[in-house]
């Protein structure tokens, strides 16, 4: 709108339509990288998933082996102990990642506004 107030006032009616047809392209590009975005985001949204799956498949089944042996040796107790705090910390970095994208999402919406 302040774009139209700063035209003159004996542009041609094709000075209009150009414009206008910029804008419309202009526009177009923009929900192309939108609908990129999207995609990208749902992708990583996916593999966050099955990270995040796989790791806990992985952590039942080597907790439970190990926890089996962990009564009769003491090694084994410690080493139980340190897969416990493993996968507590691959869990902890998980849930940092989705937050640090939830605040980067946060970001850029403030940003546009």
């Amino acid at each position: 709108v302040s774009e139209l107030e700063t035209l003159p006032r004996d542009v041609s009616r094709l000075a209009y339509t150009q414009r206008i047809l910029e804008i419309v392209g202009n526009i177009r590009k923009q929900k192309e990288e939108i609908t990129k975005i999207l995609s990208d985001t749902k992708e990583l949204q996916k593999e966050i998933n099955s990270l995040s799956g796989k790791l806990d498949r992985t952590f039942a089944v080597t907790d439970e082996l190990v926890f089996k042996d962990a009564k009769k040796d003491d090694a084994v107790r410690k080493a139980y102990k340190y897969l416990a705090a493993l996968h507590e910390n691959c869990s902890q970095l998980i849930q940092t990642i989705e937050d640090t994208g939830t605040i980067m999402r946060e970001v850029r919406d403030l940003e546009e506004q």
